[in-house]
């Protein structure tokens, strides 16, 4: 080999390995991030549970959650263990389930622990008042004193008339004379347009824009969401909140902000309502559905000898009605909203009283917190209450039951 040509070749070869030791390296931190990743979403997934649980069909309930599943019992239902008897039993969907929170936090938990009794959660998402009677005899196997249903304004309603009009197995329930045309589900197209339209803004915003990309990792991955979350993150803000503001901002007609620094929060008023419009005849019928599976679950409860209490649910709107309309926000979709579900709830508790059914409101006291300026929602469109907002509804069935 040419002497002149030792020391060229002597470079190249240091500058492959020195590239090759660089291509490890890069690769080795990619491999460790994905792990990261991974390992955080786990993570996250075991705090606040499972909410996307796989579920099978079922011939009555329409789907259950899979038994034995992270975080899940032998019956599918949101408990640490199977106990053969149990003071309280409580019924609903994901308000009782308890999404947003640890199992811990769920007001079904937090009422164990202020009553000092044994309570049984059978909180399903996507439950609705059919679902809650047809699941009382299973309730009522663990021979409790008291049976609850969590009952939430938000959707509720909507699910009665949607389960009773697909599902033949409650055809009785349905209204006579039957009228095909209620068999059509007018309903849902609207409510997932709402949906979609807000999710699909949501995960897209700052995609497609380097100024935005920030934003939208610390949105979209579990490192992400840690560091912005621990104040590590360059610029560190509320991104769920920064986000779900500029989707009003883009469809001011179909949510609304409450921008008061200590109790912040973005509604979803367009989607909300279409299951709560009572000038729809498919959300009248559900609500005269939901009140003829309580007075039927309420006198099947009482005929075992065990209470039957109601707890009335109210969406986060209806909460945060009185501060918005002193801020001048309760306009358009909101105040109709609020206004539809005050028919609801007065129909609910009027129905109640007449009938003999427990049944309270947790509206006035969730408002009173909401007055003190005590934060118990996430900032975002989420619907659910946080950990002190759940603590609200456990401390309304605690006194009520005593």
């Amino acid at each position: 080999m040419n002497p002149a040509a030792q020391p060229l070749e002597r470079r190249s070869r240091s500058a492959r390995l020195i590239i090759f030791r660089i291509l490890t390296v890069s690769i080795g931190i990619l491999i460790g991030l994905g792990v990261a990743e991974a390992a955080l979403r786990l993570v996250e997934k075991t705090r606040l549970g499972n909410r996307a649980a796989p579920m099978v069909s079922d011939p009555l309930l329409g789907n259950r959650l899979v038994p034995n599943t992270a975080g899940h019992d032998a019956n599918g239902f949101r408990n640490d263990a199977i106990r053969p008897r149990v003071d309280i039993v409580t019924l609903g969907d994901s308000q009782t389930w308890g999404v947003n929170v640890q199992s811990v936090d769920s007001w079904p938990r937090q009422l164990e622990r202020l009553s000092g009794t044994l309570v049984y959660n059978m909180g399903v998402g996507g439950y609705g008042p059919v679902q809650y009677w047809a699941l009382t005899d299973k309730a009522l196997e663990f021979s409790p004193q008291t049976v609850v249903v969590g009952l939430y304004l938000g959707n509720d309603v909507y699910d009665a008339y949607a389960l009773v009009y697909a599902n033949d197995a409650y055809a009785d329930l349905r209204a006579k004379p039957a009228v095909d045309e209620m068999r059509i589900d007018t309903i849902k197209t609207k409510s997932d347009f709402f949906w979609n339209e807000e999710k699909t803004f949501h995960n897209n915003y700052g995609r497609s824009s380097p100024s935005g990309w920030s934003l939208w990792l610390r949105e979209h991955s579990a490192i992400g969401r840690l560091l912005n979350r621990d104040g590590l993150w360059p610029g560190a803000t509320d991104v769920d909140y920064e986000i779900d503001r500029a989707w009003v901002r883009t469809h001011s007609d179909h949510g609304a902000i409450c921008e008061d620094a200590q109790v912040r929060t973005v509604f979803t008023t367009a989607y909300r309502l279409t299951g709560l419009n009572l000038d729809e005849p498919r959300i009248a019928e559900g609500l005269r559905i939901t009140k003829e599976v309580l007075s039927r679950a309420h006198q099947k409860v009482t005929g075992k000898g065990a209470k039957f209490l109601v707890l009335v649910i109210p969406t986060k709107e209806s909460v945060y009605a009185e501060l918005m309309q002193r801020e001048g926000r309760s306009t358009g979709a909101y105040q109709l909203l609020v206004e539809m579900e005050n028919r609801a709830r007065n129909d609910l508790l009027s129905f109640c009283a007449q009938k003999g059914l427990v049944c309270v409101d947790a509206l006035p006291n969730l408002r009173s917190a909401i007055a003190r300026r005590q934060q118990i929602y996430p900032s975002s469109t989420e619907s659910h209450p946080n950990a002190n907002g759940y603590g609200i509804l456990a401390g309304v069935v605690n006194n009520a039951i005593k």
